[in-house]
């Protein structure tokens, strides 16, 4: 007959008793030892939780994922934003089992770049450590639109999270439409290596609408998307043709007759006549 027990005490704060009964050989009587006793509390929560991804949804919120937590007692989960002005803050609060991943409703991630860590919390109140969580941050991709040069600048953030050894590369992509049909489905436009944060696309259509989004990439097949970004090219089409066919003079006007060719198509406002001194 064993002369030992372990128990595991499930308490946050309380007193446990601890007495031993035999029973005797008469029925209903027993045989009692002393009563021991104890304070147990529990006080820590050693958990550290790992995040998977930050991405941009359509919605423009920051959409998070993480690992699911080790521990049993643990009830819910604090995300934490860090903001620009009070630093680090907790702003909601998920139920453990919740699906992931968790779109933040207060997210501006269409208009900046947010970083977020995850700590859990047990039925205790104990928070686990955020120090030990490495934070991730979304990609905000945005755009320089030339319209006299007919030319597209996107540049987005690096990813933060995955770590320099971790990011591959990243993919741009773009779709085009025109009078709201779609002209290309979604397609790579550029592969960028890991330290590429900004791309240049010429040539740009008249009244055509670029749709663009970034993903990265990392060394274990994990992804994370940026927000979309559309744009209107409302660019002059140049013209095509520009051709001085015939110059003739008029001594007796006083005058020179030009003729050109010139390209109906083009967005022109008006042409301008240079002359230059003859070199004869």
């Amino acid at each position: 007959t064993s002369l030992n027990y372990i128990d595991t005490v499930t308490v946050c704060n309380a007193v446990v008793n601890y007495q031993i009964r035999i029973q005797d050989t008469v029925r209903g009587c027993y045989s009692v030892s002393t009563i021991d006793s104890a304070h147990f509390s529990d006080k820590t929560n050693n958990d550290a939780i790992v995040l998977d991804s930050v991405s941009v949804n359509a919605n423009g919120n920051a959409a998070i994922s993480w690992g699911a937590t080790k521990y049993s007692d643990v009830v819910a989960y604090y995300l934490y934003y860090n903001d620009v002005k009070l630093g680090w803050i907790i702003v909601d609060t998920i139920p453990v089992g919740a699906t992931m991943p968790h779109e933040w409703t207060s997210s501006q991630a269409d208009a900046r770049s947010e970083q977020f860590k995850v700590i859990s919390v047990d039925s205790c109140g104990n928070q686990s450590d955020d120090q030990v969580v490495k934070p991730h941050a979304s990609i905000y991709l945005r755009n320089y639109l030339n319209k006299c040069e007919a030319y597209s600048r996107i540049s987005w953030n690096s990813y933060e999270g995955f770590g320099a050894d971790g990011v591959v590369g990243y993919r741009l992509w773009v779709q085009t439409s025109v009078g709201g049909g779609v002209i290309d489905p979604w397609k790579v436009l550029f592969g960028a290596a890991p330290g590429d944060t900004s791309y240049t696309q010429y040539k740009l259509e008249n009244g055509y609408e670029y749709c663009y989004r970034v993903q990265v990439l990392d060394t274990t097949g994990r992804t994370a998307s940026s927000n979309e970004l559309c744009i209107l090219a409302e660019v002059p089409s140049k013209s095509k043709v520009l051709y001085l066919s015939q110059v003739t003079n008029d001594p007796d006007r006083g005058s020179l007759t030009i003729n050109t060719f010139i390209d109906g198509n083009a967005d022109v406002q008006y042409f301008d006549l240079e002359r230059a001194p003859s070199q004869l």
